[in-house]
């Protein structure tokens, strides 16, 4: 980092005193001597190369299906509440049993505001705004729709920033840059890598001294800390956060997002403040009929439009009707998949558990590739067994991309003990990939058996890994590993969706045995 002041010293430790924030870092010091005098980039210069980035990254991928759609056509208003309603959402919000009959009047907030009065006048000290939610509510969407509007016709925020730097922060775990250079230059390599194609790339010097004569017309939208904040000592990560957040001479406009989490750390107990918490909530009642028509519109490019309108109209109907499925509609990762599930067969059995909406869609991917494939149902049995295996193991671990070493061992473990013949670990991973459910991550690299792979949405993950813990439970004797994993994280924020789907399984599925056990191990 640089230019905090001349006191500091190049490698010494040293104490910012912020708010009720004590921030400690190591300070790396660019001497005046070696600053430009005159910048040599332009502001002009940055907003054509991240309109012409955001350009290309514009379209969203539906979770289930094989294209995608400009973020202009998909996104729908999301619900965003303050402080102090997002603790009285959290105290109301009990999913520990599965239950969902408290969900629906959750979503009524006349106190909620649209996402352009985010940075509204008289609100110029919020300059950290954290914005938190559950799986599924539309976080990271939101975070892309913010940077391609800005950069777009609709000129979000254009009045107020200059330069929007999207970044999605797993991102920074994948192909670690070279780390070399002071803190400051590796933070602007990673702005080059991440908000830049690789022919806008910018001097990081040049770019440094931009961004330090422009950091009060700069915005960074930070997408998901809760999916890096077990990698805290990341070496990108660590010089990217000790920059962004420590540099008195640096402190740009941040809007970061995250599932909720008891505190947001840089590093060991260095606690991150924010000016303003916000939660992201879903959608209220009259976003669900719009999210509907959007969906069958992508999902049936070649009906009328007529057509579609109809079916938005039977299905929101079908929801209103049954109140549970009502409820779990205003997520919008929950009403993506009732859409999908709806459009393939059209009736529902009753939705009492967030787990019984993902068990149904799950068995109608399976029967689907069944089907089609001409797969054994033996073999299809074993397929299923990898996912909840691979999504248990990356929960224990906490992480959402998992490398082809991590995906090659778990998949041979789970083909070793079911003694399997005719089955292999490279038609496993084509049939992974044909569910959609797992994708991988194209880095670059030629050779398929390379790439990182991730559950299309971590609600999956979650819901593979309950899976893998109801099965050692009604195998009879449970690996002494599972139930470690549940005595130590039974209580821990992070697992509370893998503990709900957890319970909901066994309520579906009438095995009050096994929930006895399980509540045992919890206590």
């Amino acid at each position: 980092m640089n230019n905090l002041n001349t006191n500091f010293r190049r490698g010494e430790n040293n104490t910012i005193n912020s708010g009720n924030t004590i921030n400690q870092f190591t300070v790396n010091v660019i001497p005046k001597g070696e600053r430009k005098e005159e910048a040599k980039i332009q502001n002009r210069d940055i907003q054509k190369k991240l309109f012409g980035y955001y350009k290309m990254r514009r379209n969203v991928n539906r979770i289930l299906l094989a294209d995608s759609s400009d973020i202009s056509e998909c996104f729908v208003n999301l619900t965003i509440i303050k402080t102090q309603q997002a603790k009285q959402f959290d105290k109301e919000l009990e999913f520990n049993k599965g239950e969902l009959d408290k969900y629906e009047s959750l979503f009524q907030h006349s106190n909620s505001f649209p996402i352009k009065e985010l940075f509204k006048e008289g609100s110029e000290s919020h300059k950290r705004i954290l914005i938190t939610g559950q799986a599924g509510v539309g976080k990271s969407v939101l975070s892309q729709y913010i940077a391609c509007q800005w950069s777009g016709e609709e000129e979000l925020f254009r009045s107020k920033f200059d330069a929007v730097f999207w970044i999605k922060l797993r991102d920074l775990l994948i192909n670690p840059l070279q780390m070399y250079g002071d803190d400051n230059i590796i933070f602007c390599n990673i702005i080059n890598r991440h908000c830049f194609s690789a022919s806008d790339k910018s001097s990081p010097g040049d770019l440094w001294d931009w961004l330090l004569d422009n950091k009060d017309r700069i915005l960074f939208v930070l997408d998901g800390y809760d999916e890096v904040a077990i990698s805290l000592d990341n070496p990108a990560l660590k010089s990217f956060f000790s920059v962004l957040f420590c540099d008195a001479n640096f402190q740009p406009y941040i809007i970061m997002t995250s599932r909720p989490m008891p505190t947001i750390k840089i590093s060991g107990d260095n606690t991150i403040k924010f000016d303003n918490h916000l939660r992201c909530v879903g959608f209220i009642d009259k976003d669900i009929p719009e999210f509907v028509e959007k969906y069958f519109k992508q999902a049936k490019r070649d009906s009328a439009i007529e057509l579609v309108k109809r079916e938005t109209a039977e299905f929101v109907t079908f929801l209103r009707r049954n109140r549970n499925v009502w409820a779990i509609s205003h997520v919008p990762v929950s009403l993506e998949l009732l859409c999908y599930y709806w459009s393939k067969k059209k009736v529902m059995r009753q939705v009492t558990t967030l787990s019984s909406l993902y068990t149904d869609v799950v068995k109608k991917i399976f029967s689907t590739e069944l089907e089609k494939n001409k797969i054994a149902r033996t073999t299809l049995e074993i397929y299923k067994t990898v996912m909840c295996k691979l999504a248990y193991e990356a929960m224990k671990k906490q992480i959402i991309l998992m490398s082809s070493d991590f995906v090659e061992e778990h998949i041979n473990i789970v083909l070793k003990n079911n003694n399997t013949t005719g089955v292999y670990y490279d038609s496993v991973l084509e049939y992974l990939s044909c569910t959609h459910l797992i994708r991988s991550l194209d880095n670059g690299v030629i050779d398929k058996k390379e790439h990182d792979y991730f559950f299309v949405h971590q609600s999956f993950q979650e819901y593979f890994a309950a899976c893998y813990i109801k099965q050692c439970f009604k195998n009879g004797e449970v690996p002494q590993d599972v139930v470690t994993f549940i005595k130590d994280n039974c209580s821990k924020r992070y697992y509370l969706l893998t503990w709900c789907f957890t319970s909901g399984i066994l309520f579906d599925e009438q095995e009050p045995k096994i929930r006895h056990r399980l509540n045992h191990l919890q206590e």
